[in-house]
């Protein structure tokens, strides 16, 4: 019998109120919670309204290497802080975070836009295409889609991107990473429990809820105003982790 499966089962189950069930997860994933537990934090747990297909990539440049940035040549890694599939936000300005690993002095792209409908393959013209200098930047950073005066409307699954650019002259040598957010519209219910929960519960309501991004960004904003909380750090690995996002996960100390 697998043990761990089974104790991150139950640690689950009592945690949602549905009894003992067992989950298929990775170790390490079953790892943080248990760890989170122990230290005496309390549990968050992510659950997905639905799973569809994987819609988080990372691409490698096309041909040739990143030789013009010399810190992306060696264990170099891009995220975006999404999970697998496409997370969800009641938000109309989200911010969005992603994620590299190691200090480096860089252009950076961001991209933003809808998906095309299922039943069509034509891409509408980027809400948001931009480059900045990121300078002696390095893990978790942040996106404010306020800041580019634009919304989201609720139903619609857009797609964003950040990429490392290694040679302007050259853009197939970006290295970059990308994922799906969508709005979704607040039940009664869900808005009036909303209503009712303290700033410091808010994670762990969206996270029980389905809303990835507004779980990663109240937690990110509590992390910002007590940098010394590790207890924080070590929510948002797991909230990390059972995002598929280990790498991550992993530099948050724990």
């Amino acid at each position: 019998m697998n043990y761990t499966k089974l104790l991150y089962g139950i640690t689950v189950g009592v945690v949602l109120g549905i009894g003992a069930q067992l989950y298929d997860v990775p170790q390490a994933q079953a790892r943080v919670v248990m760890d989170t537990k122990k230290s005496g934090t309390k549990i968050i747990i992510y659950s997905p309204s639905s799973t569809g297909k994987p819609t988080r990539q990372v691409k490698q440049g096309a041909r040739g290497t990143c030789d013009k940035v010399p810190s992306a040549e060696n264990n170099f890694a891009l995220r975006v802080l999404v999970p697998e599939s496409t997370g969800k936000t009641l938000e109309a300005q989200p911010t969005l975070y992603w994620w590299v690993s190691k200090p480096m002095t860089a252009t950076f792209a961001f991209t933003f836009g809808e998906m095309p409908a299922a039943d069509s393959f034509e891409f509408s013209e980027p809400l948001i295409r931009t480059q900045f200098q990121g300078k002696n930047i390095s893990g978790i950073q942040a996106l404010s889609l306020k800041k580019h005066n634009v919304s989201l409307k609720q139903g619609v699954e857009y797609e964003w991107s950040i990429s490392l650019v290694c040679d302007p002259k050259n853009r197939s040598l970006d290295i970059t990473a990308q994922g799906t957010i969508m709005r979704v519209a607040p039940s009664a219910e869900l808005a009036s429990e909303r209503q009712r929960t303290g700033e410091k519960d808010l994670p762990y309501f969206y996270a029980k809820n389905g809303l990835w991004y507004d779980a990663l960004s109240t937690l990110s904003n509590l992390i910002q105003k007590n940098p010394k909380a590790k207890n924080l750090r070590q929510v948002r690995a797991s909230l990390l982790e059972q995002g598929n996002l280990p790498k991550v996960a992993a530099t948050e100390g724990l």
